[in-house]
């Protein structure tokens, strides 16, 4: 078993936020070992899109990962003390 990695680029808002929940759902009904999803390249991340993150993050038994993060996520989930909830830590990446 593998991992499949989500790439999301712009932002990620009320208006994409249930789209994204599909898409990362469409990936848990694969035969893999986890959902890795890379923001490096998001420029917004809105209530919406936190929620989608969060109930990714603690329905899938670990088997979900931030793997990059643009400084736009990093600041919403270091307000929101979420850094080391998503692996993230404080280092820097852009």
């Amino acid at each position: 078993m593998g991992a499949v990695v989500i790439t999301v680029a712009g932002e990620i808002d009320a208006s994409n936020a249930a789209w994204l929940r599909e898409i990362i759902k469409l990936a848990t009904t694969q035969i893999i070992a986890t959902v890795e999803i890379d923001l490096v390249d998001v420029t917004l991340l809105s209530r919406s899109g936190l929620e989608v993150l969060i109930e990714a993050r603690d329905t899938m038994d670990g088997r979900f990962a931030v793997i990059a993060a643009s400084s736009t996520v990093r600041r919403v989930l270091g307000f929101m003390e979420l850094l080391g909830g998503f692996g993230l830590g404080h280092e820097s990446q852009s």
